[in-house]
């Protein structure tokens, strides 16, 4: 057998191992798509201690298309609607008050600072002080209830006076987000 031969030989063996391992490893990828029938089993004494209103239920091809759709919550474990819902102001929370045409009422403490650092905070009794009216009972109550008292005691000093009142800072209501989560926080109920 000449050189050029023996070259020939060991080319064609090298393509042909080259198509069997291809053969092979997509033989193998194949086999790995298919569907698994491995089943885990579960021990009856792992069932055995689980209370009445826990139902265990195997998963198969056929029933998982019926846990993949999101669950309808009864109306009582539903976040009720902004419409349904009005923030009740609380203890420790800031209020900014804008009293329209009076910028003595609306900025007493100047331009340059924050609504937070300018408003008004609930005092531990329920209540707030404002120039000219006094004690506010603003506790439990919703800024447009608190806006309408404002501009009915106003309005014996300011013909019919325009304001607006919100919630600067909320401080007083809010939830914990704890256990396996990224960034465990305590976070304000807001209305935004």
């Amino acid at each position: 057998m000449d050189y050029k031969s023996r070259v020939e030989t060991e080319k064609s063996l090298m393509t042909l191992r080259r198509k069997t391992f291809l053969i092979g490893a997509l033989t193998v990828l194949l086999a790995a798509c298919t569907e698994s029938q491995t089943t885990f089993p579960v021990r009856a004494e792992a069932q055995a201690d689980l209370p009445a209103n826990v139902v265990v239920t195997r998963l198969d091809a056929n029933n998982i298309a019926n846990f993949a759709q999101p669950r309808q919550m009864p109306p009582s474990a539903r976040v009720p609607g902004v419409s349904q819902w009005n923030y009740a102001v609380g203890v420790g929370d800031i209020l900014s008050i804008d009293v329209f045409n009076h910028p003595e009422l609306t900025l007493p403490a100047g331009p340059n600072r924050t609504p937070a650092e300018t408003g008004f905070r609930i005092q531990a009794n329920g209540s707030f002080a404002y120039p000219f009216v006094g004690e506010v009972q603003a506790a439990g109550r919703a800024p447009e209830e608190i806006r309408a008292e404002l501009q009915q005691r106003l309005s014996e000093f300011i013909t019919d006076p325009q304001l607006e009142v919100r919630v600067a800072a909320f401080n007083s209501q809010s939830v914990v987000v704890s256990g396996a989560v990224n960034e465990p926080n305590r976070l304000p109920l807001t209305t935004v």
